[in-house]
């Protein structure tokens, strides 16, 4: 797999070129939630996309900050970019200060690379697993799925319910299959489920496509980047 050069568009064209070669990685992505997440933040009061998190999950904060601690040449990093929120950017840099060859935007997905990414999608040609909320089992994509595997809305309470339990389903879930796209769109648990999924079978490609993917799943646009008219539409990301 070709190494990242931090080129919004660029990198995009890596991660598709790497996927339609088949060539297996995992790739999470982490951004000011995550960075909440894992700094312990109480955000207690504030809802996002369903999921709420207070200075008391720390064990699911521990959890989140160790998937930073890969150091595979197949396991890429989606950061957050000096032009959306330098001080989380500075942060994870300095985090994964070993892995700067394999650290791209987290926002790789949308703004202006979002039309690209919607018509790779729509004609990529292979089937995925796909985790996601529980809306995903009505929704209509424009791939086939294999298996769709569901999440709550409350992720981090879900998650927290039974750890052990949720890793051993994932565990089989990464198992039953080999040379196989994965996408995951969980918020913060989908760095967590990229993890878990990637330890146990390395053998497939694990991708969290967030938001990404929401107005096939949600059929609804969910973020202001999905709008065609949109200045986000043509935002282009750097570091």
């Amino acid at each position: 797999m070709r190494d990242f050069t931090h080129n919004f568009s660029e990198d995009l064209e890596v991660v598709l070129d790497a996927i339609d070669a088949r060539e297996n990685f995992a790739m999470p992505r982490y951004a000011d939630g995550e960075y909440n997440v894992i700094h312990g933040l109480d955000l207690g009061a504030a809802v996002l996309d369903g999921w709420k998190v207070t200075s008391e999950d720390k064990q699911f904060s521990e959890k989140l900050d160790s998937t930073l601690d890969h150091t595979e040449p197949n396991y890429l990093y989606g950061i957050s970019c000096r032009c959306c929120d330098p001080p989380k950017l500075e942060y994870f840099q300095q985090r994964l200060s070993h892995q700067s060859a394999r650290i791209t935007f987290s926002n790789l997905f949308v703004n202006s690379n979002h039309d690209r990414f919607c018509q790779w999608v729509s004609t990529m040609g292979r089937p995925v697993v796909l985790i996601a909320n529980s809306k995903c089992f009505d929704a209509e994509y424009p791939f086939e799925t294999l298996e769709r595997s569901t999440v709550s809305d409350d992720v981090i309470a879900w998650y927290q319910e039974d750890p052990e339990l949720r890793h051993w389903e994932w565990g089989e879930l990464a198992s039953k299959y080999n040379n196989e796209l994965f996408l995951i769109s969980a918020g913060p648990l989908s760095e967590i489920i990229v993890h878990e999924l990637y330890t146990k079978n390395p053998n497939n490609t694990y991708l969290d496509v967030g938001s990404a993917i929401d107005p096939w799943t949600h059929k609804t646009f969910t973020r202001g980047f999905q709008n065609p008219n949109s200045p986000y539409r043509n935002t282009t990301c750097h570091f």
